[in-house]
C-alpha cells in the first residue's frame, strides 16, 4: 500500500533528510510552501501531516515500499537529487537580487569566483585573498585605547 501522508517523526529516519524533528518540521514546511494541499491537521492531535507529493523522488519511493531504507540502500541517483534539493534550497533562500548577482558571477567569472571558501579551502588562504574581486580590502580603522580603564 502507499503512503499518501506522512509525519516529521516518520520522515527524520530518511536518508538525506535532517536528523531532529525541528529540522525535519522545516524541511518538510519549505518543500509544501506554496503547494495547496500538501499540509493538513493530523486527526485527534495537534500535529500535522505532509502528503508525500512534495517529497523528492527518493523519499516517496521509501514510502512506497513500505519501509525506511538505509543510508546504504540510496542509488547513486537518488544521492544526486538529494544535493540537488540542497542546491535549490540555498538558491530559494537569496534573495532575488543574490540569486541574479549569482548567476551573473557565475556567467561572467565561473564557479571558482562563486564558491570560493569551498573551492579553495584546502590551500590555506584567507577567504579574503580568495576572492579575485576588483574590490580594494580596506584596513580596520585605528581605534585609541586613551583615557579606557584597563
Amino acid at each position: 500500500m502507499v503512503k499518501e501522508w506522512v509525519t516529521v517523526q516518520e520522515c527524520m529516519g530518511i536518508p538525506g533528510f535532517p536528523n531532529t524533528a525541528p529540522a525535519v518540521r522545516k524541511r518538510l514546511e519549505d518543500l509544501s510552501l506554496g503547494m495547496e494541499g500538501s499540509k493538513r491537521k493530523r486527526p485527534g492531535t495537534k500535529a500535522f501531516e505532509y502528503s508525500t507529493k512534495i517529497l523528492p523522488d527518493y523519499a516517496r519511493a521509501v514510502f512506497a515500499e513500505g519501509k525506511i531504507a538505509d543510508a546504504g540502500e540510496l542509488k547513486e541517483d537518488e544521492h544526486a537529487a538529494d544535493l540537488l534539493e540542497f542546491w535549490i534550497m540555498i538558491f530559494k533562500l537569496l534573495t532575488p537580487q543574490q540569486q541574479k548577482d549569482c548567476i551573473e558571477l557565475f556567467k561572467n567569472r565561473g564557479i571558482r569566483a562563486l564558491l570560493p571558501a569551498i573551492l579553495y579551502a584546502d590551500d590555506g588562504k584567507e577567504i579574503f585573498e580568495q576572492c579575485d574581486t576588483d574590490e580594494q580590502v580596506q584596513a580596520a580603522p585605528k581605534l585609541s585605547t586613551q583615557g579606557k580603564a584597563g
